[in-house]
């Protein structure tokens, strides 16, 4: 099978990290031919995809709008099974892209990210094209999938049964090197680690405040691992970090080709985020053996966390909930970690790309 991820930029975001999890499952498992078709060869996973023996190809578009015609052309010059892709714009990009071929390959579009909360955070013309986006143009997939029930939930009132929509979870990555149970550390400074893209979105704000309330109970250190996306979102963290007189005591890595050594490293893991689409980070991080605090936000972490089972779950945007959260699970985590692990490999690659496999391959079929 041939198949094309049609993404707009191959950086560090979720949806990328799950495509490569998965291409890698179809072309080690049923030897598919892979493609990546991006917008431009910009994104910090360009390097990586390669590696692993995908192809990638750009349609030379300076943003996703102009790629329509481009991939277009693509699409009758190059012949492939199926198309999946990911994020509205470039869903849509997609699906219009399709249509002015006058193609019958079959697209999967997927929703990795809240509707609701992107449309909350819009201006009105934003809240309208996301609306438009998903009610009427996402009528033209073969079917979606979305990465939550709490996702599913909301694709199904904007659009209705007008095409199939599933839901399929996002699988825990898999690293070079693989997760041990960690033993116990001889220093008594606690690592908290973070990780994430530096945007609003993750909420940083509250994790630096809580992390000041942790650091008065318990002698700890934070390291927040991720690329920036907001420039002056980043200035602010900075500006914070000093108020709270936490220079020496907090790490922005920056993104990281080797998640898996902070991982190894911490001593908890931690999710701020206002709003999500799953969380896989959290999975990551559970199947580290790490404690996890969460935010309870939409959606994923209460998924993930069975409601509190396997981790604790704090109000979005309430850092002192957030910070009492922290020391109790650096003080006495709920769970073991042998039964955390065991949580994040329910969503383990070969039960999750399976899903979609069986999935593509009835669209192919038909």
């Amino acid at each position: 099978m041939r198949i094309v991820f049609r993404i707009s930029k191959l950086g560090f975001g979720g949806a990328e990290q799950v495509f490569l999890t998965i291409a890698r499952y179809f072309q080690q498992t049923y030897q598919a031919e892979i493609i990546f078709v991006v917008d431009r060869l910009d994104g910090d996973n360009i390097e990586n995809a390669r590696k692993a023996g995908f192809q990638v190809d750009t349609l030379n578009a300076r943003d996703t709008k102009r790629s329509i015609l481009a991939f277009a052309h693509y699409l009758k010059k190059q012949p492939c099974n199926l198309v999946i892709s990911a994020y509205p714009d470039t869903n849509v990009a997609c699906l219009l892209s399709k249509k002015i071929a006058a193609s019958r390959v079959p697209v999967l579009v997927t929703e990795h990210l809240s509707l609701y909360e992107q449309m909350k955070r819009a201006n009105w013309l934003r809240k309208a094209k996301l609306y438009c986006f998903v009610a009427f143009m996402y009528r033209l997939a073969d079917a979606v999938v979305c990465v939550s029930e709490g996702l599913e939930q909301e694709v199904r009132k904007l659009l209705g049964n007008k095409v199939p929509i599933d839901v399929i979870h996002n699988p825990v990555r898999t690293f070079p090197t693989k997760p041990k149970q960690r033993t116990s550390k001889r220093s008594t400074t606690k690592t908290i680690l973070a990780m994430g893209r530096i945007t609003a979105q993750k909420d940083y704000e509250t994790l630096l405040k809580a992390f000041a309330l942790v650091r008065q109970q318990q002698d700890s250190k934070l390291v927040i691992v991720g690329g920036v996306l907001d420039e002056a979102y980043k200035l602010s963290l900075d500006k914070l970090v000093v108020e709270l007189q936490l220079d020496h005591d907090v790490e922005f890595v920056g993104y990281s080709n080797t998640p898996e050594t902070f991982y190894q490293q911490a001593d908890l893991f931690v999710l701020s985020s206002a709003f999500e689409g799953f969380g896989n980070v959290i999975i990551e991080a559970l199947n580290f053996g790490l404690p996890v605090v969460s935010t309870d936000c939409n959606y994923g972490p209460s998924e993930i966390l069975k409601a509190g089972e396997f981790g604790l779950l704090s109000p979005v945007g309430n850092y002192q909930h957030l910070a009492n959260n922290i020391v109790k699970q650096l003080q006495h985590p709920i769970a073991s970690s042998h039964s955390r692990i065991a949580r994040a490999q329910q969503f383990s690659v070969d039960i999750v790309a399976e899903k979609y496999w069986q999935k593509m391959t009835r669209l192919c079929h038909g």
